[in-house]
């Protein structure tokens, strides 16, 4: 596969490179093209990034058409390429497949394909993952609730990238007060932003008419 990726047909790559990074490009449109047509040849950077540059047309302008591509549409085939690229062993590809199972981008909802992609991503020491399993663990979603996983897991993420460190303290700040609430409510009140938003809905439904343009 290393070999296969190197050669002298794979020069398209840097032509798909120069035109992603060439000051005058208006859109992504040239590039996407020769990493696609790399992506269908099996070179696992082009099929990731083909994704990504989908990925990025979808969550930031996603109502505005990329080679025919727009909307769900955008998302559905990014999801495509990152499975390909995921099965080439790209860990960043493998992440970005939790993602789209735990947001619904380009398929349904589906938080325990969300764990089992992160788990997987995680093995392959992706400090994202071990912080998007932590979370999971945390909050219940996915897979049973456990404080001591997630703090684990989000020591594991701090560990393996110091540019977790930041994100991870405060999720660790978060998550003490998760349990400082299980605690007090013995989990008969559910989530504390679930018991939040409950009390704060009448005062909303008041308020909106008024906020309404």
């Amino acid at each position: 596969k290393a070999v296969a990726e190197r050669g002298t047909w794979g020069a398209l790559l840097e032509e798909a490179h120069a035109a992603l990074d060439h000051p005058a490009a208006r859109d992504s449109s040239v590039s996407l093209q020769f990493y696609a047509y790399l992506a269908e040849g099996g070179f696992e950077l082009a099929q990731a990034n083909v994704a990504f540059l989908l990925d990025q047309q979808f969550t930031h302008d996603h109502d505005t058409p990329l080679l025919g591509l727009q909307g769900a549409s955008l998302a559905e085939r990014a999801l495509h390429m990152y499975r390909q690229a995921a099965a080439q062993g790209n860990t960043d590809a493998e992440v970005k497949l939790g993602d789209y199972s735990y947001y619904g981008y380009g398929t349904d909802v589906d938080l325990e394909a969300a764990v089992a992609h992160y788990r997987t991503a995680a093995d392959a020491r992706s400090a994202q993952a071990m912080f998007n399993l932590a979370y999971m663990y945390a909050h219940g979603q996915g897979l049973a609730t456990d404080y001591h996983l997630a703090k684990r897991h989000y020591d594991l993420a701090a560990e393996t990238s110091s540019e977790a460190w930041a994100p991870v303290q405060i999720a660790l700040m978060e998550l003490k007060v998760l349990v400082w609430w299980q605690a007090q409510t013995g989990g008969s009140l559910g989530d504390p932003y679930d018991y939040v938003s409950a009390l704060l809905a009448p005062l909303t439904a008041v308020l909106a008419p008024a906020v309404t343009p």
